[in-house]
């Protein structure tokens, strides 16, 4: 039977420039074009990028890029004052550009202010709506002691998610945890609509070069007879970089372990400055990266390193872990005890886990990668990267959304 060509409206905060680049976003963008239908991307244009906004027509998609204020790489007030602005400037975006059909909008957390645009979708176009919930906001500012529950701010934030809810028809969260989270603080919600639709991705099949693993290596100094634990992504508050850098003193002397650490965010300076002050032998600190370099550096690491602040009470995914898995590398998680990815892995062989700031606890699971057998360390690594193909596709994804629309046949 023939599958109906749909019309997609997509609604991220995530930069979209051109689908290129690999991530959660593109690639299920990409698997929407891949089987035949059309993806209406909004994608902000930030105010540091000086544009005013563009339209970008491609094959199976079209991008209306509009203007926002900063809302990465930028301080809390105006990430703030973001979440405050985003909804009128998106509605706007919406009817001016937007001319439909549409068959289904599918938008995502952060932020969970687009009340305004959802309900004028909803309106105009008739249509069902999913919500992919990769944040639960501001529960998880309040957890870091960043709002104060009792404040005007994070009452009107928690009206606003409360009301976004309420407008979608359907939500996809991350994870068991996050599900339970979700129903728990939120009885209002029906069960029958909230389902697990976790972070998945288009994977592919790492190139490991000897000979690019080995310039590497001698190029950030890193020994080849030590583990290499990697970091990649965001350094900012909820990563807990005080207890990474606990971690990293404590292991100034091990020349059996490597910490190779990419990535950029409001904490990168602080973790800048322990490097200047204690020059460690087997430390690697690099800024943000191309998402192409970033993929050859991935390639150099041993054991792929998941950190959150052990204050949440949200569960989280951190979308790092997938990269992990894709390039066989088993994980270790500090994370806080609610976050379940961390038991997950340790669960189905592939990962160990901690609560993050337990010190001894961290040495422990580093000195077992260690000391572990070269078999069962790529056997670990193997499961992952199984465990990824089995769970984390992208076409789960794509097949829980269409799945939403009335008189869709696959």
């Amino acid at each position: 039977m023939a599958v109906k060509k749909l019309n997609i409206l997509f609604i991220s905060l995530v930069i979209i420039k051109n689908l290129e680049k690999r991530g959660i976003y593109p690639d299920l963008i990409k698997y929407f074009i891949s089987q035949g239908h059309h993806v209406t991307i909004l994608s902000p244009v930030e105010r540091r990028e000086k544009n005013e906004g563009e339209i970008i027509e491609g094959e199976g998609y079209t991008n209306i890029r509009y203007k926002t204020l900063n809302n990465t790489k930028t301080n809390y007030v105006e990430k703030l004052v973001s979440t405050f602005v985003i909804d009128f400037l998106l509605k706007r975006a919406v009817e001016k550009s937007v001319k439909g059909p549409i068959d289904i909008a599918v938008y995502a957390t952060p932020p969970i202010t687009l009340t305004r645009t959802i309900s004028y979708i909803k309106q105009r176009f008739q249509v069902p709506c999913y919500l992919l919930l990769k944040d639960i906001f501001p529960d998880n500012i309040a957890d870091l002691g960043l709002l104060s529950k009792k404040s005007i701010f994070y009452k009107y934030f928690r009206k606003k998610e409360k009301h976004l809810y309420s407008l979608s028809d359907y939500i996809g969260c991350m994870s068991p945890a996050n599900v339970d989270y979700l129903l728990k603080n939120n009885q209002e919600l029906n069960p029958e609509v909230v389902e697990v639709n976790p972070n998945t991705i288009m994977p592919v099949e790492p190139f490991k070069d000897k000979k690019i693993i080995a310039g590497l290596k001698s190029k950030y100094h890193i020994s080849d007879q030590a583990k290499v634990f990697f970091y990649g992504g965001n350094l900012g508050k909820p990563q807990m970089i005080d207890f990474l850098i606990e971690v990293m003193q404590s292991n100034l002397k091990n020349a059996d372990v490597h910490f190779l650490i990419v990535g950029t965010g409001t904490e990168y300076n602080k973790l800048n400055k322990w490097v200047t002050n204690f020059k460690p032998d087997n430390v690697t600190l690099l800024s943000f990266v191309p998402k192409t370099e970033y993929d050859v550096l991935v390639t150099v690491g041993d054991v792929g390193l998941v950190l959150l602040d052990n204050r949440f009470k949200i569960p989280n995914f951190p979308n790092r872990i997938l990269s992990y898995m894709e390039n066989y590398m088993p994980v270790l998680s500090a994370t806080d005890i609610h976050t379940d990815i961390g038991k997950i892995a340790q669960h189905n062989g592939f990962g160990y886990w901690c609560e993050s700031g337990d010190l001894n606890a961290m040495n422990e699971l580093i000195n077992a990668f260690v000391n572990m057998d070269q078999i069962t360390f790529e056997q670990m690594g193997k499961t992952g990267n199984k465990f990824l193909k089995d769970n984390y596709l992208i076409d789960r994804t794509y097949n829980a959304i269409v799945s939403k629309i009335p008189h869709f046949v696959q």
